[in-house]
C-alpha cells in the first residue's frame, strides 16, 4: 500500500486489452508508485470508500499511475451480468 494523489478525471482512448478494437475508459491519473502486480488493485479514499481500480502505470512519467472510475467499473460489471452467452478467453500471449 502506499498513499496516492487523484490529479485528474478523464477520458482515455486507445486500443482494448487485446489490441483489436478502439475502445474509451474513464480513467483517473495518479501521482503514486505502481509497480508490476498492482494491477486490479483498488484505490481507497481516506474514508475506505473504494474510487476506482489500477491498470496501469505511466510509461512515459516517473510516478504516474491510472486507475478506472468505479462508474466505469459497475457499467462494465453491468454489461458482464447482462450477457447469457459463453465465450472464448482468447489466447494468453502471443
Amino acid at each position: 500500500m502506499s498513499p496516492a494523489i487523484v490529479l485528474d478525471r478523464f477520458e482515455a482512448i486507445g486500443k482494448d486489452i487485446y489490441g483489436r478494437s478502439r475502445t474509451t475508459r474513464e480513467v483517473y491519473s495518479l501521482q503514486t508508485t505502481i509497480v508490476h502486480g498492482n494491477s486490479g488493485g483498488p484505490v481507497v479514499a481516506s474514508d475506505g470508500t473504494v474510487l476506482g481500480v489500477v491498470f496501469a502505470t505511466s510509461t512515459t512519467y516517473n510516478n504516474i499511475g491510472y486507475a478506472l472510475t468505479m462508474e466505469q467499473i459497475h457499467e462494465l460489471l453491468r454489461t458482464a451480468q447482462n450477457q447469457k452467452a459463453s465465450v472464448s478467453t482468447g489466447k494468453c500471449s502471443e
